[in-house]
This record gives structure tokens, C-alpha cells and sequence, in this order.
């Protein structure tokens, strides 16, 4: 059996996140939003907060959980790519943001989500 594309592991992964968010009451806004700083997973609402969230996918073999996988060069280029987004937004105020990590950790065909919010701030 052929492995499937990365890209396309992403987007199952991605859709996973998604469907999980919008059970937990959020909104969606954008999906894989591109700039020259880099690409957002997903850009929800929580009420009156905009989230920009980061979708990591692992299996169990590797060392660490997929939401640790997200380092300091990753979260540099979300924060400008984020600051990119809410300058595109036509309004006189900014909302407040957060940045969250959806981590979905496989096992065999067993997948777990672990949601951190708030899981890095903004430099």
C-alpha cells in the first residue's frame, strides 16, 4: 500500500483540526491563509478573539508530541504571517488573537487531539 503525500496527510490532519474547533464553538475564517512570511493552518473566531491555529500531525514512535513540534523559527514566521492577516482586516481596532496548536497524534488507526490555546505569545 502506498504511503499517502505528505500534503495530503496535511490536509486530512487539517480537516481533522477543523471539524474538532467547530464542535468546540468556533468559527472558521481562513484556511491555509498565504503570505510572503509563510502559510496559517487555520484562522478561527472564539467570541470576540481571532486564533491562528497550527495543525501538527505525529505518530507515537517519535520523541516528542506533535504539539511540542512547533519551534521558535515556526513560531516567528506564524507571528508575522498573523500580523500580515489582521493588517489585511478592514477595521479600526484589532482584535485580540491568540495563537493555538492542534496536535493529532497517531497510533496504529487510533488518533488523539490535544489543544493547546494560547501555546506560544506573540514576540
Amino acid at each position: 500500500m502506498a504511503r499517502a503525500s505528505t500534503r495530503a496527510v496535511g490536509q486530512q490532519a487539517e480537516a481533522q483540526a477543523l471539524k474538532f474547533l467547530q464542535g468546540q464553538g468556533l468559527r472558521l475564517l481562513d484556511r491555509n491563509f498565504h503570505c510572503r512570511f509563510g502559510e496559517i493552518d487555520l484562522v478561527m473566531r472564539d467570541g470576540d478573539c481571532v486564533v491562528f491555529v497550527e495543525v501538527r500531525k505525529r505518530t507515537r514512535n517519535k520523541i516528542a508530541a506533535a504539539t511540542q513540534s512547533v519551534g521558535r523559527q515556526k513560531q516567528r514566521k506564524l507571528t508575522l504571517a498573523a500580523s500580515f492577516y489582521l493588517a489585511g482586516l478592514a477595521t479600526d481596532a484589532l482584535p485580540t488573537c491568540r495563537f493555538d496548536v492542534i496536535g493529532i497524534d497517531t497510533a496504529g488507526s487510533h488518533a488523539s487531539i490535544d489543544w493547546r490555546r494560547n501555546a506560544f505569545q506573540s514576540e
